[in-house]
This record gives structure tokens, C-alpha cells and sequence, in this order.
């Protein structure tokens, strides 16, 4: 039979995992953001979601800062129009987390000029060291 250990941070030592002593199911304020990959985004009168080269790399989140001219977008799978969804002005960064979002999540220009969205993509490392 196996047995998972694990080394608390500070700890000097490795312990069992047991009901008295849970594996950690999450860690908070413990780790890096790291940027695994970047693309601009021009934002038309069709909606586009991120490309599915970046997404092909599992992001655990992506941060897109908007250039030239304001958009709309929607996370809920629908495409949004030039008068429904989110309207994101120019300079505002939208952060997207999680995979089905940045799968689902769609934008569009509002009106006649492109936005272009900066976007980066990141994994978020536990730990460190």
C-alpha cells in the first residue's frame, strides 16, 4: 500500500497524510503568476475569442488590455452584439479565469473602428522555490 506525504511549508521534516493531517486542497497567497504566452487580438464587427494556439497551452488565467476603440464581450458562450454584453472601454484590462471561460468568452467592437486586445496568458505556479 502507498502512502502521500507531504512537507508544510517551514516544515523540516515530510508527514503522512491522514484525517488528522489533510493534504492541503488549496493554497492561497503561495505562489507566481508566470506568463507562458502573448497575443494581440483585433476585436471586429464578428465576434473572436482567444486564439486556440494560446489555449492549447492551459492557461489558468489571461489578462487583456484593450487598445483603440471600446467592445463588448460575453463568457457565457453566446456572442455578443455591439449593444449586448460587457462594454469594455479603452485602457481597461479584463481579467479571464479558469478554462471553460477562456473558452467560451467571445468579443466584439461596439462600433465602426476595431479594438485590439493585448492579451497574456498565465499559469499560476504553487509553491515555488
Amino acid at each position: 500500500m502507498s502512502k502521500i506525504y507531504l512537507r508544510r511549508i517551514g516544515a523540516t521534516s515530510d508527514e503522512p497524510v491522514s484525517e488528522a493531517n489533510p493534504f492541503p486542497v488549496e493554497v492561497v497567497g503561495d505562489g507566481e503568476d508566470v506568463c507562458i504566452g502573448f497575443e494581440q487580438v483585433t476585436v471586429a464587427n464578428s465576434s473572436i475569442g482567444f486564439s486556440g494556439a494560446q489555449l492549447a497551452k492551459s492557461p489558468d488565467f489571461a489578462e487583456a488590455t484593450l487598445e483603440t476603440a471600446q467592445i463588448r464581450f460575453r463568457a457565457d458562450g453566446t456572442a455578443p452584439s455591439s449593444t449586448v454584453g460587457t462594454p469594455v472601454d479603452i485602457g481597461t484590462t479584463v481579467k479571464v479565469t479558469g478554462g471553460r471561460d477562456l473558452a467560451q468568452i467571445r468579443f466584439i467592437r461596439t462600433g465602426g473602428t476595431s479594438g485590439v486586445l493585448n492579451v497574456g496568458y498565465f499559469k499560476r505556479l504553487v509553491g515555488g522555490n
